[in-house]
């Protein structure tokens, strides 16, 4: 965990108790509180959006990325993570990918089908080039297969 703890700031009323974030005092030993790091700070808004999620409160999302991630967070809860073997998902990603046979192959129907109706806008070479660089760093297992 990063630096630092949770704290409950006394209000007047229970319904404006929030909680907040509160720097470790060995953090700001001899420095300004208006010099805190942009790392110490970093690592304060990692540990309170863990908090957060730990007392199942939801993630605070900006814009458009922030509502797309959301959704492919949801998406990813759903969906259980295929084993394939490496080697046939690597030669169905070279020959294949572009048109998303290997997406097929670990059973992931509806982004197959996406690669498939894009084939023509060269998107999907370009995500495959991507799932390669996810794949090939992967250490199979002893029966030569890999978790995705």
């Amino acid at each position: 965990m990063a630096k630092g703890k949770y704290r409950d700031r006394h209000h007047k009323t229970e319904e404006e108790k929030n909680l907040t974030w509160v720097l470790d005092k060995e953090d700001m030993k001899g420095r300004d509180p208006d010099e805190v790091t942009p790392a110490q700070l970093a690592d304060a808004e990692f540990e309170r959006q863990a908090a957060a999620l730990a007392a199942g409160q939801e993630d605070e999302v900006y814009g458009f990325w922030g509502k797309v991630y959301k959704l492919q967070q949801k998406y990813e809860k759903r969906i259980p993570h295929a084993t394939v073997k490496k080697k046939t998902y690597l030669i169905l990603l070279v020959l294949l990918g572009w048109m998303g046979g290997h997406r097929y192959y670990e059973h992931r129907w509806v982004l197959g089908a996406i690669y498939t109706a894009f084939c023509w806008t060269g998107i999907p070479f370009a995500m495959c080039v991507i799932d390669a660089m996810i794949v090939i760093p992967k250490k199979a297992d002893e029966n030569g297969m890999i978790t995705m």
